[in-house]
């Protein structure tokens, strides 16, 4: 009974409370909401404005403009920016793009510079205060037709961060070469390009004091960008798991939009593994590039920091499009900084954790035995798990690679060849491969040489093995470098001469085995047909005298041959 008159009491005291608000808000000369309370908050006046004032314009969905304006009787003072990013719109259907993925400005008619100047409703605020003259220079060339003006305060600003005294920085990965990988709903992450940010922050942070003081701002962070939100999502974890989020603010640039920090990092996130995506590149259909890059440019006041490999983003972007211009003006005017003079005594063993951490799955549900069979549904668990035991050498047989799956192990091989281990992949030449599979081969064995591992192309091969040290193999019909979802067996095996004995047989400690294709271009046969040097040299064998030779890839268009000398063999 009690109880009941107390939460009457609540009841009574809440309403009364509501009403008081709505008072206060009813009699107010000024109210400043968001757009969302307008209509969600019940203690909102009923009483119709007579003036609304509407920031951040270009991300207001318009239902919840509509709704907004339709409170208001006298006048409306629209504020945005038409090259900053509209709401984001996840349906694809065109009735939501219609009301859900555009900004009033662009139902307005005012997409560019040239519309807003002939726009007679358009008051062009000039004056940029935010970003340093240097910084600025960037959006203005690129973006705003050189209309921005820069005011005094922007000028000569000093900031020491304790990285660099430049205002704008290329960080470049490209020596690390780091793989972009993408994940089965269409995301993408680079392990390496996020320690990278993560570690340029914590170096920063360690003069947060400073750089407060330097831009008078007590409650300055460091922003960390990046287009992707599977990208963010790993950056805010390492951040997090570093206990560094009070002082290190991640974000998506469409999240970040509307704020703005001291020093910003941007992650372009891009690299071999992937096509530069239509999100940074605006010569693709229905691109967002230019309020992307805008966005991200002009969230920072004293430093911005681009991190990319500029290689891979030049290799893949039209010259005109808008970020490959960026890049060169970067070389021009920028710092450059190679990404390696970042790696300190930490960042190897981070690099491994979070390596780790991307391709651990679910925990194989008992101890594996040997002979156990596995199917695909239950393989990778426990295969990741015989992995983090290696310690000297993993081999790997797969006739296909293909860059979805490799880009699932790559930086966990990574991770193992700079804790000494030797890396072997064997994989079928390009030749011998077709279409996309060719394609995705050459990519592929690149960044595999790349990272250190040894890459060997035999012919004809068909064997899908994995040899780790030589405690363990697997064996069976899925291809570890190019599996996607077809239905599978691989066998686990234990014991030091069931496996002496697997690699003897496949040749694997073999300094010629028949099947590998060499380095060596083949000179082309003396008598036609021949290969005309398009052909390399490949180990084979005479079945009659059992000799060991080199001939060309391409035979038997091409029927050039090389005797090695002592190379009898005994070959069952």
């Amino acid at each position: 009974m009690r109880k009941d008159i107390v939460l009457a009491r609540i009841a009574e005291i809440n309403t009364q409370l509501d009403e008081l608000q709505k008072k206060i808000l009813s009699e107010a000369k000024l109210v400043a909401t968001t757009l969302t309370k307008t209509f969600v908050a019940k203690q909102f006046p009923d009483k119709p404005f007579d003036v609304l004032i509407l920031d951040e314009a270009s991300m207001s969905p318009l239902p919840h403009l509509y709704w907004a304006i339709s409170r208001c009787c006298e006048f409306v003072t629209i504020v945005g920016d038409f090259l900053q990013l509209p709401p984001i719109c996840i349906a694809k259907e065109t009735m939501a793009h219609k009301w859900l993925g555009r900004s009033i400005l662009e139902v307005l008619g005012i997409n560019s510079v040239k519309e807003a100047l002939s726009d007679h409703r358009i008051n062009l605020l000039k004056k940029q205060y935010r970003m340093a003259h240097e910084i600025s220079t960037i959006p203005n060339r690129f973006f705003y037709e050189n209309k921005l003006e820069d005011d005094l305060s922007t000028f000569n600003r000093r900031l020491d961060d304790g990285v660099s005294d430049s205002p704008l920085v290329l960080i470049e990965t490209a020596t690390m070469n780091p793989w972009c990988s993408r994940l089965s709903t269409g995301g993408r992450f680079n392990l390496y390009n996020a320690l990278v940010c993560a570690t340029l922050a914590r170096k920063i942070i360690a003069n947060i004091e400073r750089i407060r003081k330097d831009c008078n701002n007590p409650n300055a962070k460091v922003g960390i960008i990046t287009p992707y939100k599977d990208q963010a999502r790993l950056i805010n974890k390492i951040i997090m798991d570093w206990k560094l989020s009070d002082l290190i603010r991640v974000s998506t640039v469409h999240r970040f939009q509307g704020g703005e920090e001291p020093i910003i990092i941007f992650d372009s996130c891009e690299g071999p593994g992937v096509r530069v995506a239509p999100m940074l590149d605006d010569t693709k259909h229905d691109s967002d590039a230019r309020l992307v890059l805008n966005v991200a440019i002009t969230r920072t006041k004293n430093r911005f920091y681009f991190v990319g490999h500029t290689k891979h983003l030049l290799s893949d972007l039209h010259r005109d499009s808008v970020l490959a211009r960026i890049i060169h003006y970067f070389y021009e005017e920028a710092e450059v900084l190679d990404s390696g003079t970042l790696v300190d005594k930490y960042f190897t063993t981070d690099f491994e954790k979070w390596a780790d951490a991307l391709i651990s799955t679910t925990s194989a549900t008992r101890e594996p035995f040997s002979g156990d069979l596995h199917t695909e549904k239950n393989f990778w668990q426990t295969f990741y798990q015989d992995l983090k035991i290696v310690k000297e050498r993993l081999i790997i047989l797969s006739p296909f690679v293909t860059v979805q799956r490799s880009g699932r192990l790559i930086d966990y091989f990574r991770a193992m060849i700079e804790r000494g281990i030797e890396i072997r992949i064997y994989t079928r030449p390009k030749k011998q491969q077709t279409g996309e599979m060719a394609n995705q081969a050459d990519i592929v064995i690149e960044q595999l040489r790349g990272i250190g591992a040894r890459v060997i192309e035999r012919r004809s091969m068909h064997q899908k093995v994995a040899i780790l040290d030589k405690a363990i193999a697997w064996e069976g019909s899925l291809n570890i470098l190019s599996h996607r979802d077809t239905g599978e067996q691989m066998r686990r095996l234990e014991g030091q001469s069931a496996i002496e004995d697997i690699i003897k047989n496949l040749e694997l400690d073999e300094d010629m085995p028949v099947g590998n294709q060499t380095e060596e271009k083949c000179p082309g046969s003396e008598l036609p047909p021949t290969c005309n040097g398009s052909g390399y040299l490949v180990v084979r064998i005479n079945k009659k005298s059992k000799q060991i030779f080199l001939g060309c890839s391409t035979y038997p268009r091409c029927k050039y041959t090389k005797h090695i000398t002592g190379s009898s063999r005994s070959h069952s």
